[in-house]
């Protein structure tokens, strides 16, 4: 043992020399004001309003030796809030708000590198490992294997091929998507086209066994048809015990990118059902003023109907308390706006229609980067429509009506 540690260590001090490190991170802070109506949810459990703060410091850690990458990323969050309780509450009896943890947990991931160091009436806080892997980067071949996040797919709110840890399509930040324990490899052909492979293994949250009917096996191909401006991905996996076919494509359509997903799933039920989501996106230069937009649809085939929002499909209810999907319906509009007023403060307008009920969900917010570093942002969350509609209230059958509530907040980021 003598002899091989002074070995370790000059083999340590010697790669270090041609090893890169890099570290990063951030530290946001969210205060939020939420005011409900007399008969929303929230008011009737005795939270007419509330008053939050999220705390979110993240630390990210890349060592690259030659071919070898090794990354970690840990991040500490908390929140409090007034009406935590109320919260805890809603989550324990609405299906509809099953999906929506106060914050991110492992139950269903193979390893639980999450710790809940703060639970008690107002506040809640945990530290955990959002990225650890070890990766491979060859000449043609990645082999990557740890807690990672990936993407697949075109859209830009909602998502048809890429149910892993999606955001909300309401989600302010999204900076990091949440990892998922996986092995991912990539061949990468000559031509520029590649393939990918994904195994996900997954516990089950009720009895915390590994079990292949949680987990996902998934490929997906990518390629060009030159001839034509097209790029496409053609999908296809077991995704918690069902059979998952999926196709992309994107194509420049004058100065503007068209961009379709849609996937086909064999459901447990017996039913088959469609995912499918188009956008199209530009930027402009109005009158000196840089200005980007897009309009987005989607449909959801499992989505409910109008007026029948209290009987929901089992296999949407999984959906939504796995955290991939979001909302209820079948066919949403969304579209938004990014607006250029100064180089340093840029205006986002966003809304979310849904094209049955009528309802929706507005957004507004600017962000001002007023050093190199950091950006202060103030928005509004303004959710519309009839009570018994999906943004106007829900009805939970007691009398009172599941929302979001008008919200106002800001948020400080500091970069590092």
């Amino acid at each position: 043992m003598n002899r091989i540690l002074p070995i370790l260590f000059s083999l340590l001090i010697s790669s270090s020399a041609y090893a890169q490190h890099n570290i990063s991170g951030h530290l946001k802070t969210q205060i939020t004001f939420t005011d409900f109506r007399a008969q929303d949810l929230q008011n009737v459990l005795g939270s007419k309003n509330s008053l939050s703060n999220q705390l979110d410091f993240r630390l990210n850690y890349e060592y690259m030796h030659d071919r070898f990458k090794f990354d970690a990323q840990t991040e500490a969050l908390s929140l409090y809030s007034n009406a935590l309780d109320t919260q805890r509450s809603i989550l324990n009896q609405n299906p509809f708000a099953l999906s929506q943890s106060l914050l991110i947990n492992d139950r269903r991931r193979l390893f639980d590198l999450t710790n809940e160091f703060q639970d008690d009436t107002e506040v809640t806080s945990v530290v955990r490992l959002d990225r650890l892997s070890a990766s491979y980067l060859g000449d043609q071949t990645v082999l990557k294997v740890g807690r990672q996040a990936l993407s697949w797919g075109n859209s830009l709110i909602f998502q048809a091929i890429d149910p892993f840890n999606p955001f909300s399509p309401t989600e302010i930040d999204k900076d990091y998507k949440t990892g998922d324990d996986m092995v991912y490899s990539q061949y990468l052909f000559e031509s520029g086209a590649d393939i990918q492979a994904i195994v996900i293994p997954r516990r089950d949250p009720l009895t915390g066994n590994l079990n292949g009917d949680q987990s996902t096996f998934a490929s997906k191909f990518k390629g060009t048809l030159s001839d034509f401006e097209i790029e496409y991905d053609l999908v296809a996996g077991r995704h918690y015990d069902e059979n998952i076919l999926g196709i992309g494509i994107s194509k420049p359509i004058g100065e503007a990118l068209w961009r379709f997903d849609a996937s086909y799933t064999e459901i447990n039920s017996g039913n088959n059902i469609w995912n499918i989501v188009t956008n199209i996106d530009q930027s402009w230069v109005i009158r000196d003023t840089n200005v980007y937009g897009y309009l987005e649809l989607y449909h959801s085939g499992l989505g409910t109907s109008e007026n029948n929002y209290q009987t929901i499909k089992p296999a949407l209810l999984d959906r939504i308390n796995r955290g991939e999907l979001f909302t209820i319906g079948k066919n949403y509009l969304a579209s938004g706006l990014r607006i250029e007023l100064t180089p340093l403060v840029n205006f986002y307008p966003v809304n979310i229609l849904n094209l049955a009920d009528r309802s929706g969900f507005a957004q507004f917010k600017i962000q001002y980067d007023f050093l190199q570093n950091t950006s202060l942002l103030i928005g509004l969350n303004l959710p519309y429509g009839d009570r018994g509609t999906e943004f106007g209230g829900i009805p939970t059958g007691t009398g009172s009506y599941l929302t979001a509530g008008t919200s106002g907040y800001l948020r400080l980021s500091f970069f590092f």
